[in-house]
C-alpha cells in the first residue's frame, strides 16, 4: 500500500499470498523504493511456515523482474512475544512461533548481506528490549495484547527503529521502560499542534481506506483459491457464541461484506 507517496511501497502478509496482490499493489504503481515485512502470517501456518524462504525468493525475483529500478529495504519481522505474561491469553504463548520468526529475521540478514539494500531489524531490537523489560515487569510487552500487534508505544519504537536503520535518525534504544514511555510522551507533545493532528486523523482515513481494500481483496481470494475456506470461517463464527474482540469482530465482517462486495463485481 502506498504510503506518504506512490513511489514507496511496503509489502505485509503472508509471503505465499503476496504473490496474488503484486500485479494490484505493487507493479502497476511503479515504486522506486519497495519495503518488505513479512513472517508473522506465516509462522502460524504450518503449510506457509515451512516454505518462507522460497516464497520471499519468488516474491522477491517477481518484484526485481517488473520493477527493475527499485530499491529495497528488508524488514526482518516484529517478534511473537512467547514470554509476556497477559490475562487473558487469546492466543497463547507459542515459542515455536517466536521461534520461526527468528529464523526468518536470520534469512532476511543474510539474504540482505548478499545482496544489498537496507536492513530494518525489527525482530532484534524488539525481542531484546522485550526480554530486558519484562526482567522489570512480566507484563510489559512491544507486541500488544495479543503477543502479535503492537500498540501505540510499540508501533512508536517500530517507527524509531526503522527511521534508525535507514539512516535518518539518530536514536538510541531506552534502557527502561520508564524511559521509552518518557520518551513517547515527549514525543507526542512535540506532536500535539494541529498540524500532527491533522497527520494523525489522515493517517487513521488512510488506514480505514487499506484495511477495507484488504477485506476486500482476502473475501475474494478466499472464494477464488478454495471455497472451504470461507465456510470454515462460518464455522468459527458460530463458535463464538456471541464473544467479542478483534479477531472476532473482523471474522464478522467478512461474513457480512462477502455477499456486498461480490454484488458489485
Amino acid at each position: 500500500f502506498p504510503i506518504g507517496h506512490t513511489g514507496f511501497q511496503k509489502l505485509i502478509g503472508r509471503a505465499d499470498l503476496c504473490l496474488d496482490r503484486l500485479a494490484h499493489d505493487v507493479d502497476r504503481r511503479k515504486p522506486d523504493l519497495i519495503a518488505i515485512m513479512l513472517g508473522m502470517n506465516d509462522c502460524m501456518n504450518e503449510g506457509a511456515a515451512t516454505n518462507y524462504e522460497a516464497n520471499v525468493v519468488r516474491l522477491v525475483t517477481r518484484l526485481k523482474a517488473s520493477n527493475p529500478q527499485a530499491r529495497f529495504i528488508w524488514m526482518t519481522p516484529s517478534p511473537y512475544d512467547s514470554g509476556v505474561s497477559l490475562s487473558p491469553d487469546r492466543l497463547g504463548p507459542h515459542p515455536e512461533r517466536a521461534e520461526r520468526l527468528r529464523q526468518y529475521a536470520a534469512f532476511l540478514r543474510a539474504w540482505q548481506r548478499e545482496h544489498g539494500g537496507l536492513l530494518v531489524d525489527f525482530n532484534a531490537a524488539m525481542e531484546d528490549f522485550n526480554r530486558t523489560a519484562q526482567t522489570e515487569d512480566q507484563t510489559f510487552t512491544l507486541c500488544g495484547a495479543d503477543r502479535v500487534h503492537p500498540q501505540d508505544i510499540g508501533g512508536y519504537f517500530m517507527a524509531r527503529v526503522f527511521l534508525r536503520d535507514v539512516g535518518l535518525l539518530s536514536w538510541k534504544v531506552p534502557q527502561s521502560i520508564a524511559a521509552l514511555k518518557s520518551d513517547f510522551e515527549t514525543w507526542q507533545m512535540r506532536n500535539d499542534t494541529p498540524a500532527g493532528r491533522l497527520v494523525v486523523e489522515r493517517n487513521r482515513e488512510q488506514a480505514e481506506f487499506r484495511t477495507l481494500h484488504m477485506i476486500r481483496w482476502q473475501l475474494e481470494t478466499l472464494e477464488r483459491r478454495n471455497a472451504d475456506d470461507f465456510a470454515a470461517l462460518r464455522a468459527l463464527e458460530s463458535s463464538f457464541n456471541g464473544r467479542s474482540g478483534q479477531f472476532e469482530d473482523r471474522v464478522r465482517r467478512y461474513l457480512k461484506e462477502w455477499p456486498r462486495v461480490h454484488e458489485t463485481d
